[in-house]
């Protein structure tokens, strides 16, 4: 009815226009009316003086002011501007050629329109399938029903603090966050679908998933303030720890050093050993009783040399400033040199081996605390620094744009231009998104070249197919993507790990068309979430596994400082084949002891019976007792069996020495000692 109205009026205008001009121009220049032909190729000869005497006609009319610019244009006039509402056309404002529109509204009074529009209104939310922010819950269900994750959640908070009427989820046919065409100029995924709102059946009035406020999304769409916070980081697996090594207390020093200080160790035993033949000094007389000796003796022997140097390379402390008469090493020998010579080489052996025991010292708690882990990436500047770990990230995705902005600007912008860039995104974002203060980086330059570079092609199709590459190549592919879905990931696979600190700061936004009038009342109902928590509650519901088995909830490891087997084995494998060497060792004494008793026990017995038959000339025949006594001579195995039993008699804390046939004690010792000579 309206429509049929203004239409009324403008009819009546431009005939009232074409009377007055026609009166004017016949008044003027008198027509005279002629007939026409149809078919003719004449024009009629008072067109042209009529137009113009249209555009200069002025008068007021039923629409207005009626007027006319040189091009036939009409002018100087008012529209009203009205909305459809539920309730009927409300007048808003009023728009003119010179001055635009002129609301006549407050904008609170728009803001409670809206407000109203709102509780009647069904909101279509475009999303991706993609946990945790929207997954299948039942995929046999209806509506709503059939998904479930963060982004649901979310939008149900929002949904209920707008109080409005109700929402629906649809997916993005593509199932993509949504990237430009460079050149078609198309958008895909969920981007397409709030885009080309109008020419698709389903018009979507928001879309939501892990979709990141980029510069070329933000010239697209509106977005609301960031719900979530974040930046891209680096998603690697975790670093192999090496056991434990059995000889693991020798790896403070290299092989070479363990050389060279048994090299040194002789070196100095033999040059010891010659400075104290040279030296008067270290010549002593054997016997203190004799005041007038016709020998003297060094007590630095060539095995008291390497006694003596073996000493003080086990040593830990330094004694020997204050106890000139004791080792300076705490399990140092008891022979200490007394000429200056001598006393000069033991100093700089002491010093040596002080700064050598330090030095192994510290290393060695180190070695034994911490396992060893192989070499490791830790950074961005690893990672482009190498060449044996390929590195990728989304394709199309914001992480992916931001390393071509990188090789971009780097290329093809001057300062100037950038400048000028820079002010035109900081006008147009919501939120601060920083991706120029590290573009010129030129570490983020060499990683966006391995990108491009890299032969098979080290960019994915979604997040998950690079997590699932992550974890195959066991530390031979690092994917770049968002820190908040990264820590997601890490949460339910504990072989993950994020590296390097963030490379931007950027957020997750709701999507809306472009002067959507619903985005003021969406950031309120995100800022409101924020300060009450909530949203902090839904991240950690779809983030954390909540069953005890996430990995956050996985006990730590016992700390390094306390040492096991696996640390120290080595050590105690040392002291038992010292030990079964020392019993070895022992056991070759006591065999050697054993011989020599026998070889002697049977010299002397001849050497008694042959004394026996000298002084003795008289008689010839030798008596019954001697017989008996040659038979009972002891015999080698006698004697270990002897020994032996002396041995394991652990009452016995003296043992008498043995004497020779003919000694005044001989009985008393043979029998305490266990032999029969």
């Amino acid at each position: 009815m309206l429509y049929s109205k203004v239409e009324a009026a403008l009819m009546y205008d431009a005939v009232n226009l074409f009377a007055k001009a026609i009166t004017q121009l016949d008044n003027n220049n008198p027509i005279e009316v002629t007939p026409l032909n149809c078919e003719s190729g004449n024009i009629w000869p008072y067109g042209f003086a009529l137009k113009n005497y249209m555009k200069h006609i002025k008068f007021k009319g039923m629409t207005g002011e009626i007027s006319f610019d040189a091009r036939g244009w009409r002018n100087h006039f008012r529209l009203d501007v009205v909305e459809v509402l539920y309730g009927g056309i409300t007048k808003i404002g009023v728009w003119d050629s010179i001055d635009g529109i002129n609301s006549t509204k407050t904008y609170e009074e728009k803001l409670i329109e809206i407000e109203k529009s709102i509780q009647n209104k069904t909101f279509i939310i475009f999303s991706k399938i993609g946990m945790p922010y929207l997954g299948w819950k039942d995929k046999n269900a209806e509506g709503n029903d059939r998904f479930e994750g963060f982004s649901k959640d979310l939008i149900s908070e929002i949904m209920t603090m707008m109080n409005a009427k109700g929402f629906e989820f649809r997916l993005a046919s593509d199932n993509n966050h949504g990237s430009l065409n460079k050149e078609t100029g198309k958008w895909n995924g969920i981007m397409k679908e709030i885009i080309d709102r109008v020419t698709l059946p389903l018009k979507g009035d928001l879309g939501i998933c892990d979709l990141t406020i980029t510069y070329d999304r933000r010239q697209a769409v509106d977005f609301t303030m960031p719900f979530m916070n974040l930046g891209i980081s680096i998603l690697f697996t975790k670093p192999v720890k090496e056991d434990p090594e059995l000889f693991s207390f020798l790896k403070p020093f290299s092989f070479d050093v363990w050389i060279f200080l048994a090299t040194a160790y002789l070196t100095i035993s033999l040059i010891l050993f010659f400075l104290a033949r040279i030296t008067p000094y270290e010549w002593d007389n054997p016997n203190p009783n004799d005041p007038d000796p016709d020998e003297l003796e060094t007590s630095f022997n060539i095995l008291n040399c390497l006694w003596f140097s073996i000493g003080t390379l086990h040593g830990t402390g330094m004694r020997y400033i204050t106890e000139v008469r004791r080792t300076l090493m705490a399990q140092g020998c008891d022979i200490l040199p007394r000429a200056v010579s001598t006393r000069m080489l033991a100093c700089i052996w002491w010093f040596f081996l002080l700064i050598l025991n330090s030095s192994y010292t510290a290393n060695l708690a180190a070695f034994l605390t911490t396992s060893r882990i192989e070499e490791s990436i830790n950074n961005a500047e690893d990672l482009a620094s190498q060449t044996r770990v390929k590195v990728g990230a989304l394709r199309g995705g914001a992480t992916a744009s931001f390393f071509s902005f990188v090789n971009y600007r780097t290329f093809t912008e001057t300062p100037e231009v950038h400048d000028i860039r820079e002010q035109v995104v900081t006008l147009r974002r919501p939120v601060p998104y920083r991706t120029t203060k590290n573009s010129n980086n030129t570490v983020y330059q060499q990683l966006s070249t391995m990108m491009m570079k890299s032969k098979p092609d080290t960019m994915t199709s979604s997040n998950q197919e690079g997590v699932e590459r992550v974890l195959k190549d066991k530390r031979g592919y690092a994917f770049f993507m968002e820190s908040i879905s990264i820590e997601y990931e890490m949460e339910r696979k504990c072989d993950l790990m994020q590296i390097n600190n963030l490379l931007d700061n950027k957020g997750y936004g709701i999507a809306l068309p472009i002067n959507s009038p619903y985005r003021t009342f969406v950031s309120k109902a995100i800022l409101k979430l924020t300060e009450r928590g909530i949203l902090t509650k839904l991240k950690d519901k779809w983030w954390k596994v909540h069953d005890g088995t996430g990995c956050s909830a996985t006990p730590e490891e016992p700390s390094s400082d306390e040492l096991d087997m696996a640390n120290v084995g080595g050590v105690f494998l040392v002291v038992v084949l010292g030990c079964v060497a020392a019993f070895l060792v022992s056991l070759l004494e006591f065999l050697w002891n054993c011989r020599k008793i026998a070889v002697e026990e049977k010299t002397e017995e001849k050497t008694t019976s042959t004394n026996t038959a000298i002084s003795s000339q008289e008689e010839v025949f030798m008596t019954l007792a001697d017989i008996e006594e040659e038979k009972n001579m002891i015999t080698p195995w006698e004697a270990i069996v002897s020994e032996f039993k002396f041995a394991i008699n652990l009452s016995l804390t003296t043992k008498p020495v043995r004497k020779k046939k003919g000694d005044g004690s001989e009985s008393s010792s043979r029998s305490d000692s266990g032999f029969r000579l």
